[in-house]
């Protein structure tokens, strides 16, 4: 799952595979989310928290901040064809 955010978001998620082991199995299903809503529906269904830190997103299971803050784009895109970080997202997510 965070792979797949990754590849859309162009940010690396940093966690302890033990530690999302733990936590619940949750299916989301998205269409034009930010990744902001993403995320607060992983917390809401597997008590997971982020905290963003430039480029890279923690995962743990205790609150250590702020979420992630909300940050929109003009375009979803960069020239390459990745999602610019702050895009709207349409990805299933299972886990």
């Amino acid at each position: 799952m965070f792979n797949q955010l990754g590849v859309q978001t162009g940010l690396k998620f940093f966690y302890d595979q033990e530690i999302v082991n733990a936590a619940p199995r949750i299916s989301i299903h998205v269409s034009n989310a930010s990744l902001q809503e993403v995320l607060e529906q992983i917390t809401s269904q597997a008590k997971l928290y982020f905290n963003r830190d430039n480029n890279t997103i923690s995962v743990g299971n205790q609150k250590s901040g702020e979420l992630i803050e909300k940050v929109r784009t003009k375009t979803n895109q960069r020239k390459s064809g990745r999602p610019k970080r702050g895009s709207r997202l349409s990805v299933p997510v299972y886990w």
